[in-house]
């Protein structure tokens, strides 16, 4: 159907002015009196011959002056043409704004995301002016399905809905930009409003490359994909670039601890990384480190010195926490133009102590006489140097029954072959993190051993074991084979020597093959020798195993011997490598991840308070639920989104119990790491980074925060009455000079 409109119907009391060439037509005629003179005859005859020729030019010059009136009054109130006679041409102005934490980046006193913001409102005022009767929806590119304005009429009301619309959105969100997802639901809005032929999605955003191209530079399969989905001859893609172009920015990129465990008294070690994400050499700054929790928690400055484009450099800090329990570690540099990646925050729990298993084949009659004495002592010194280790000895009999899920490693001294359902238990307890030593002995028929455990990738044993050999007449030295392995690459030096010192007469040495990729730590003579030691993480990557061929004892070996000095050291860089890794994964997370934690009903409430610890005030309450799988009503699961959270660093989840304090277990929540790429795609980059068939469907305005579109779609008629009453003027002139001749 045809329909129009005016941006200024006030103006359209004016018509009534075309009446006036008219009237000043009419009187003209009315004033001329009738005088009969000689020559009249003459002028009458003329008149006559050519009277149709001049009423036709009078009526011409009234319509033109009738119509140059017309022309200007419709000019000053810009009817707009929103349609033709075969149907609606109304078209759909769908606008994505980039919500995402990128979004967060400063150029002056201002963020990209106010920019965008700003130009949304803005379009929807130029909207107004130029399209009413079309329609417009907003959404955001993080929750792209829930439109903040969905398929309404532009009219007088729409800048100031849309203003009302972002009004709440004062920063941009911390998540990731889901522009495929945005797409989807821009094409979703266009099928549903089907009176609209025509429809114009509009992008603001602030253009990262890390939103279009995925790490090895080829556009993201998901994005080609929603593109090409859209319908070429009706929708529209125009992407406005917004914000600053400069891409320098220094981030805190992660915060790991160094070893496997944390135990309270004995000293840690963490890495802190820096990456310089931008394009030139960072300037020097400083690194603010805050460990602990509460009021025990200790700062240090440190230095970091200028970083290379593309760089990263480690920060290395040690610390000793004395407590057990919630720590937290966080690290935070000057601020930048991009200050959400400055800090970052690590949560993680401080052990009492490790928990050893030590399963002795061979008690003996006395204490001296045990397997396991002298490897209890060299755990457990009783000294005043803490080690953070917490031995329990117990015989090979009581390891069925034994829950093994209390301790994190296991080792086991002389152990004759256990049963299936006990190598069953030792699998399992590898499989999910715990550690597992092996000393043998002349207990252990290596056959057996192998055939229960098991070798290779499926295995318990790095390697298979051989027949006793040696001569306790005879002993050999023991030579470190592999100084760089983790095991004792810290003590290497040291070691060297002490290996050389200790003298082995009998052992199981590891058959060795070139197919299976375990190289020997320990060997027997020489670099030649046997196969002493080896190790290995499991199939799984989880648990770890060691195995030690000879006896933890001194009946085959000088090794557990005081004299020797090596026994002490080594058991600590056994423990330290192989027991149950620290496991804080689950409560170090992004922005967009989900904390999960079983509760007991039992014992604590279902409502659980998480609040941030730098500012107690904001906190959320979240209700414990029952699985619809779970065996017993006393089994709840917590899931707390991160999104539903504000702000960046430590947070706390208060389980109230049911009698007694409440307990707190410390998260992180830290921004995602590719919203500090803030590389911009340029136009060029993209046309020649897509495919062409994508390009064409795009417009990419990586200028000025504007869009150029509503510029050329022609519907205003304005400049169309500019140009018809102009032609109406010089027409006018014309007859007029030709009717005065």
């Amino acid at each position: 159907m045809l329909a129009f409109a005016f941006l200024n119907p006030a103006l359209l009391w004016l018509l009534p002015l075309i009446a006036v060439p008219i009237v000043i037509h009419l009187l003209n005629r009315r004033r001329f009196q009738r005088v009969k003179w000689a020559a009249m005859d003459f002028l009458l005859a003329a008149l006559k011959r050519n009277r149709r020729r001049l009423q036709m030019q009078q009526w011409l010059l009234l319509l033109l002056r009738t119509l140059a009136v017309l022309f200007l009054i419709l000019l000053v109130s810009r009817p707009q043409f929103a349609g033709n006679v075969f149907g609606s041409s109304r078209t759909h102005h769908v606008i994505c704004l980039d919500d995402s934490l990128s979004m967060a980046q400063r150029g002056g006193a201002r963020d990209a995301f106010l920019d965008a913001r700003d130009a949304v409102v803005a379009l929807a005022g130029r909207l107004v002016e130029s399209k009413p009767g079309d329609v417009f929806s907003l959404l955001t590119t993080d929750v792209p399905t829930k439109p903040l304005v969905a398929a309404q009429r532009v009219g007088t009301q729409l800048q100031a809905r849309v203003r009302e619309a972002v009004g709440g959105l004062t920063q941009a969100g911390d998540g990731t930009a889901d522009l495929a997802g945005a797409l989807a639901q821009a094409h979703k809005l266009i099928v549903d409003t089907p009176d609209c032929s025509q429809a114009e999605i509009v992008l603001f955003t602030d253009l990262r490359q890390a939103d279009w191209l995925a790490a090895d530079g080829k556009p993201r399969a998901d994005l080609v994909t929603q593109l090409r989905a859209l319908d070429k001859d009706k929708e529209r893609v125009r992407v406005v670039a917004v914000g600053s172009r400069d891409a320098e920015n220094l981030a805190v990129a992660a915060i790991r601890l160094q070893e496997r465990v944390l135990v309270a008294g004995v000293p840690a070690s963490f890495q802190i990384e820096v990456a310089n994400r931008g394009l030139a050499t960072s300037q020097p700054t400083e690194l603010t480190v805050r460990i602990g929790h509460g009021d025990r928690a200790t700062q240090r400055v440190l230095p970091v010195e200028a970083i290379g484009a593309g760089a990263t450099s480690t920060i290395t800090v040690q610390h000793t926490f004395h407590e057990a329990g919630e720590q937290g570690v966080v690290g935070e540099l000057a601020r930048d133009a991009f200050a959400p990646d400055d800090r970052r925050a690590m949560a993680l729990r401080v052990r009492p102590a490790v928990r050893c298993l030590l399963v002795d084949g061979d008690p003996g009659h006395e204490a001296s006489e045990a397997e396991t004495f002298f490897l209890g002592i060299a755990l457990d010194p009783d000294l005043e140097v803490v080690t953070g280790i917490d031995p329990v000895v117990m015989p090979d009999q009581g390891l069925d029954a034994e829950k093994l899920d209390d301790y994190d490693l296991i080792w086991l001294c002389n152990v004759p072959a256990p049963a299936p359902p006990v190598v069953e238990k030792l699998k399992q307890f590898v499989a999910q993190g715990g550690g597992l030593a092996v000393f043998t002995g002349n207990q252990v028929d290596p056959r057996r051993y192998d055939e229960l455990f098991g070798t290779g990738p499926d295995g318990l044993l790095p390697l298979p074991l051989e027949d006793v050999e040696g001569d306790m007449a005879s002993p050999r030295p023991m030579f470190l084979a592999d100084e760089e392995h983790a095991l004792v690459a810290r003590e290497a030096e040291s070691f060297k020597g002490l290996f050389a010192a200790v003298l082995v007469g009998r052992y199981h040495a590891s058959r060795e093959d070139p197919a299976v990729p375990v190289r020997p730590i320990v060997r027997v003579g020489d670099a030649r020798g046997p196969a002493l030691m080896v190790a290995r993480e499991s199939s799984e990557g989880r648990g770890r195993v060691v195995v030690v061929g000879t006896t933890a004892d001194a009946f085959w070996t000088s090794l557990p011997l005081p004299t020797t000095e090596l026994f002490p050291p080594l058991v600590n860089e056994i423990v330290v490598w192989t027991a149950r890794a620290q496991n804080d994964v689950r409560r170090n997370l992004s922005s967009r991840d989900v904390y999960r934690r079983d509760i007991d009903a039992a014992t604590y409430r279902a409502d659980v308070v998480v609040r941030s610890v730098a500012d107690s005030a904001d906190q959320r309450t979240f209700t414990a639920s029952a699985a619809a799988d779970a065996g017993s009503q006393d089994h709840l699961t917590l899931t707390v989104p991160m999104a539903e959270l504000h702000g960046f660093g430590l947070f706390e989840a208060g389980l109230a119990r049911h009698v007694g304090a409440e307990e707190a277990e410390l998260l992180s929540r830290n921004p995602p790491l590719r919203e500090g790429e803030l590389l911009r795609l340029t136009r060029v980059a993209f046309e020649r980074s897509f495919p062409p068939d994508v390009v064409e469907r795009v417009v990419v305005e990586d200028g000025e925060a504007k869009s150029t579109y509503l510029e050329a779609s022609g519907s205003d008629l304005a400049r169309s009455l500019a140009i018809a009453l102009v032609v109406a003027l010089l027409l006018e002139s014309f007859l007029a000079w030709r009717s005065s001749r």
